[in-house]
């Protein structure tokens, strides 16, 4: 229920329509189309899974096949974007009464600062710079190294340390059920939950982790979360699991090598 409520919630907003999948995203007033037009529709139009907005566009005009405005008649409801070349697409969120704010509005103290300019809002975790949700992921000392210690698992290789561009990143690529693509969410769920976490401990006094600390916590929690999947083995899980330290215990299931030997 919580992840349908959230993808119904992110909304896709046109810019150079580059970035933007054209079939998963919610970009229109209808919705994602792959919730309509099916997998086999696509193939015998010889579409690829992969195509952006843009790619959907010539001449200013839809390229959907004839038999598809007969098939589907919501089609002719979509509007062609206007296209920005200066812009690039970007992730909003939907609030209850309609409004798409940015996706990285949190309660940090850079937005308490405006009702109370008298209180000590330095970051939590550093304690060198004003707290703010741009500060917090991941320009803050302490949130990068741990971050960035994550990143060694062979994870966003040439991303800046910036939650938005992540997100944006994550969004484009959601529909890849890859090794790598499910690595990549549950680390970036993981990391985002328990820096916000320690952040919150600290404010309430919580006795505080340090990076090293705190990577240990976030990797055994991906590692737990590993352990519910069923793989194949190719050449993806193999680079995966000689990076994250497990094993096929059979041809389905992960394992780990731990200090009391296998456990699935």
């Amino acid at each position: 229920m919580t992840r349908s409520y959230t993808k119904s919630c992110v909304f896709h907003k046109i810019g150079d329509g580059l970035k933007t999948s054209a079939w998963h995203d919610k970009w229109n007033v209808i919705g994602p189309l792959n919730d309509i037009v099916s997998a086999r529709d696509l193939y015998d139009a010889r579409f690829s899974k992969d195509l952006k907005v843009a790619d959907l566009i010539q001449d200013n005009k839809w390229v959907w096949p004839d038999d598809w405005l007969i098939r589907f008649p919501w089609l002719q409801m979509l509007q062609v974007p206007v296209f920005n070349a200066n812009m690039k697409d970007e992730v909003v969120w939907v609030t209850n009464d309609g409004s798409k704010v940015k996706y990285s509005k949190l309660m940090t103290q850079d937005r308490m600062l405006k009702w109370n300019a008298t209180g000590n809002y330095a970051c939590p975790l550093c304690g060198t710079c004003p707290d703010s949700h741009s500060h917090l992921f991941f320009e803050c000392v302490f949130a990068k190294t741990v971050w960035i210690s994550m990143k060694k698992k062979k994870l966003f290789r040439g991303l800046s340390n910036n939650l938005v561009d992540i997100v944006q990143n994550l969004a484009n690529y959601h529909f890849r059920k890859d090794i790598w693509g499910v690595i990549n969410r549950f680390t970036v769920a993981a990391v985002v939950y328990h820096i916000w976490q320690e952040r919150n401990g600290r404010i309430f006094n919580k006795p505080p982790r340090n990076e090293n600390d705190l990577v240990k916590i976030i990797k055994d929690n991906i590692e737990m979360q590993l352990l519910t999947l069923k793989v194949k083995e190719n050449n993806a899980v193999k680079v995966a699991a000689k990076g994250w330290g497990f094993i096929l215990f059979s041809i389905f299931s992960v394992a780990f090598l731990g200090v009391h030997g296998i456990f699935v």
